[in-house]
């Protein structure tokens, strides 16, 4: 990851880069260390060598920069900056009906059946009229 200092005319010698992933189950891996860039500087930090993510599931990286020492306008731990990224997006089945969907046009009005729905739409509207929990059996 590169990091660079917005900083036109001193080190960042004062703060302190948190960093964790996290998925929906909670903190993966994390750590923190000093963060000492040159005015205008950008290095390439490499937060861990090894990590394993959980498969199908989101995970995120989250950093964070913060004050050392109080500054002139600021108390120690005073966040800096914040951010997240997704690392890996959670799977999503594709999704698929479980029959296939009806629709008949009556006067005014269109009655769409599913294989245990029944929506009745207003043609002029387009408002739905009527939904019933039904069974083919009973329409």
């Amino acid at each position: 990851m590169d990091v660079s200092s917005e900083q036109l005319f001193r080190a960042t010698d004062n703060e302190h880069l948190y960093w964790e992933v996290i998925s929906f189950n909670g903190v993966i891996a994390s750590d923190n260390g000093r963060l000492e860039l040159e005015a205008g500087e950008t290095k390439n930090l490499v937060l861990t060598q090894l990590l394993s993510l959980p498969q199908n599931e989101g995970v995120w990286l989250n950093l964070c920069i913060k004050q050392v020492e109080p500054g002139e306008w600021s108390r120690a731990g005073h966040e800096v900056a914040r951010v997240q990224f997704e690392l890996q997006a959670q799977a999503i089945g594709v999704w698929e009906p479980a029959a296939p969907a009806y629709i008949e046009e009556q006067p005014g009005q269109w009655r769409i059946r599913t294989a245990d729905n029944i929506w009745i739409v207003d043609q002029h509207s387009g408002w739905l009229c009527s939904w019933v929990k039904a069974a083919w059996n009973r329409c």
